[in-house]
């Protein structure tokens, strides 16, 4: 018995130091974890990837070989990012609006990198969309940093996955 209770009380201290308590819905999670993958960037070695078969594509394109490459190989590894936090028809969406590399580029073209600071949500009066503000730490090659905040608009479809996003105002300093 008394080792019943010794297990009990280990298993829940362990959940209690590992933070296993639900602290916030799974949607809300998701939609987080969206936000850190569309933002973040910590290096830009699958963007330069992307380029090299994007020009590589280019060149080939000219003769008559078949086409080797098609879109959803080319954005495979940024798809494979989103994929347990959106849904399909938003995968698609990043793609076509380019979305999905809009921060990889923006990041290889200034040689810096996105790191999320602070993501605060706000769910509407319907409780229909999530109303977001995130916080960006840039970091230049020189060391220095830059606040930058942006907000967006968010839904969730019935299974807690992302299933309709807006930037409703592009990274500005804070």
């Amino acid at each position: 018995m008394k080792k019943v209770i010794l297990i009990t009380y280990s298993l829940l201290l362990l959940f209690i130091a590992t933070g296993c308590t639900a602290n916030e819905p799974v949607g809300e999670q998701n939609i987080k974890s969206f936000l850190t993958e569309l933002y973040q960037v910590e290096n830009t070695d699958e963007y330069q990837k992307l380029i090299e078969k994007a020009e590589e594509e280019l060149k080939n394109e000219g003769s008559y070989q078949e086409r080797t490459l098609d879109i959803a190989e080319l954005f495979e590894p940024f798809c494979l990012k989103y994929e347990n936090y959106c849904s399909e028809t938003v995968l698609q969406n990043l793609i076509q609006n380019r979305h999905i590399t809009r921060y990889d580029q923006q990041a290889w073209k200034e040689k810096c990198q996105f790191y999320v600071k602070e993501i605060e949500l706000k769910q509407d009066e319907k409780k229909t969309y999530y109303y977001y503000t995130i916080q960006i730490e840039k970091r230049l090659n020189d060391d220095t940093t830059q606040l930058k905040v942006g907000k967006g608009i968010v839904k969730l479809n019935e299974e807690g996955l992302v299933d309709w996003f807006k930037i409703t105002a592009e990274l500005k300093d804070s």
